[in-house]
């Protein structure tokens, strides 16, 4: 009886045993590790333990080479049955993001089709006489360049024909409801002060800037002083043009008056220059008065954009930077154009731009990854 008992324990013993090997066996052989492998090599090496291949993912990964898998799953040496799938994710070449063609359409639409292929859009605004305002004149990188994930693509915007400029009316003796009109009948806008004056009867205006017949952008200020008769008691307002605007300042307050600063360019008078004031030298003022001054901020502001095409980048930076501009750079890969050379700009050479506006140009970053 006892040997019997015995006979049935180690039975059941051998039992359980197999019963736990069986179950070791029923969750499979142990995923290989592909990280690190070509894809088509870890394709072979998931086939030949007996996996298939599940989806496969192409992300542009920093450091990692193109065509390379840098992520599984299930990772290796999870146990997983044969003829299951595994997943991997693998690096894309550089340059594998392609530009799309946005020259001559909208301002909206070039945006959004930038954006809809993971780059970002960089608008510069430019007038142009024969694109109608709000359509896509050019861009850079050109259309169909391979580029990184995220890079930004430059378009420029027509704004249209360049406003044409507005002559500056005399209103030297109006009233100040005829200087408005007047004024405002050439598309500028009105600024008034009020000034003492012995010459000019109360209520006319004393003194103006721009001066009459001087050329404005439309929509430009026209200042200009309204007589308020003679003062009770008054001083002399000293003459300050021709100086620099910090004496010319300075002079005004030591009469006790106060000064007024407006600027106005000029190709005549040099930058910081006073090219006039309001009321003139000599005019009788009542003290703590204001004194309108005209300080020349230098030659119109549109500047020529230099060629900086085919220079090295910091070659490049230096001529538009010298010119007035800021810089911004974009990579563009290029089988024929040396790696760190300009292969094209916006604003294109030879256009205007104000000055302190961005040009954008576009670097190689030599041959594109081959695919």
């Amino acid at each position: 009886m006892r040997t019997t008992r015995v006979v049935a324990l180690t039975l059941l013993g051998f039992v359980l045993a197999a019963a736990v090997l069986s179950a070791g066996c029923s969750l499979g052989p142990k995923v290989p590790d592909v990280t690190g492998k070509s894809a088509a090599d870890a394709v072979r090496l998931l086939q030949d333990a007996g996996y298939k291949l599940g989806a496969t993912n192409r992300v542009h990964t920093p450091g990692v080479a193109p065509g390379v898998v840098f992520r599984q799953n299930p990772v290796a040496g999870v146990q997983l049955s044969k003829g299951e799938a595994v997943s991997i994710t693998v690096a894309l070449p550089l340059g594998e993001f392609i530009v799309p063609a946005v020259t001559g359409k909208t301002a909206e639409e070039a945006s959004a089709s930038i954006a809809a292929n993971s780059l970002v859009p960089m608008p510069i605004d430019e007038f142009n006489d024969t694109v109608p305002a709000g359509t896509v004149v050019g861009q850079v990188p050109d259309a169909g360049a391979k580029v990184n994930l995220h890079a930004r693509v430059a378009y420029v915007v027509s704004q249209g024909k360049a406003p044409a400029s507005s002559k500056v009316p005399n209103i030297v003796g109006k009233s100040k409801a005829d200087a408005e009109k007047a004024i405002k009948d050439a598309g500028l806008v009105p600024d008034a002060e009020a000034v003492y004056s012995t010459t000019v009867a109360n209520g006319n205006v004393v003194i103006q800037s721009p001066a009459p017949g001087a050329t404005a952008a439309p929509g430009a200020t026209v200042s200009y002083a309204i007589s308020l008769g003679a003062p009770a008691s008054s001083v002399s307002v000293p003459s300050v043009t021709g100086r620099s605007e910090a004496d010319a300042v300075s002079s005004i307050q030591a009469a006790g008056l106060a000064p007024k600063v407006y600027r106005q360019s000029s190709a005549s008078v040099a930058k910081g220059v006073v090219i006039g004031q309001m009321p003139p030298a000599g005019t009788q003022t009542a003290k703590g008065g204001t004194i309108g001054i005209e300080v020349s901020t230098g030659p119109e502001a549109l500047v020529g954009v230099p060629n900086v095409t085919g220079k090295s980048e910091s070659e490049a930076r230096s001529a538009i930077e010298s010119a007035g501009f800021v810089v911004e750079t974009t990579d563009q890969p290029s089988a024929d154009v040396a790696k760190g050379t300009v292969v094209a700009q916006l604003p294109v050479s030879g256009s205007k731009a104000p000055a302190g506006s961005t040009v954008v140009l576009a670097i190689s970053s030599g041959r594109p990854a081959p695919q």
